[in-house]
């Protein structure tokens, strides 16, 4: 197995991960923004173990969250454009 095939696999197996990582932080992103008489709180465990306890504020949550937002869009990207290059590379091997 060649090294891009490794690093695909890795990929798509951290991939999914990160997006539900996304999911959950963007749930607490826009729990934090309702009103609440207590004050914000964490509001799932996943975002619990990525925030931490220290330094609750909704921009941060916000910035949690979008920085998350990024890092699926570049794995996912990463992801497609190694298939893609795979696939050609692939097709020209076998084509000679």
């Amino acid at each position: 197995m060649r090294k891009v095939d490794l690093f695909i696999l890795l990929l798509l197996v951290v991939t999914p991960l990160l997006l539900v990582a996304n999911i959950a932080l963007a749930q607490n992103y826009s729990a934090s923004l309702v009103e609440n008489s207590e004050g914000i709180s964490i509001s799932n465990s996943i975002a619990s173990l990525l925030i931490g306890e220290d330094g609750w504020s909704v921009e941060s949550f916000k910035k949690a969250y979008h920085s998350s937002a990024v890092l699926v869009i570049l794995t996912s990207l990463l992801t497609l454009a190694l298939i893609i290059y795979r696939f050609i590379t692939t097709n020209r091997n076998d084509g000679k």
